[in-house]
């Protein structure tokens, strides 16, 4: 469907991958911010 889930993914890497969460969360947080659609 082509729908961008980060925060999901990033909890997938953290939880079943062994992420660190202080990285996944400065990954997140250094997203460029993206048009949301309607």
């Amino acid at each position: 469907h082509g729908v961008d889930m980060p925060i999901t993914e990033t909890v997938v890497s953290i939880v079943h991958e062994g992420k660190s969460p202080v990285v996944a969360v400065k990954e997140l947080m250094s997203r460029s911010a993206k048009a949301e659609r309607r």
